[in-house]
């Protein structure tokens, strides 16, 4: 899915950072879908 490989590339870029929390809350959202 594109959305996953964005993800990826947000983790690599900030793997801990202000947006830990929303990458979490995407993530879930993408297993839902």
């Amino acid at each position: 899915m594109v959305y996953g490989a964005l993800l990826a590339i947000v983790q690599l870029l900030y793997p801990r950072g202000v947006f830990g929390d929303l990458i979490s809350a995407l993530r879930n959202f993408v297993k839902q879908e």
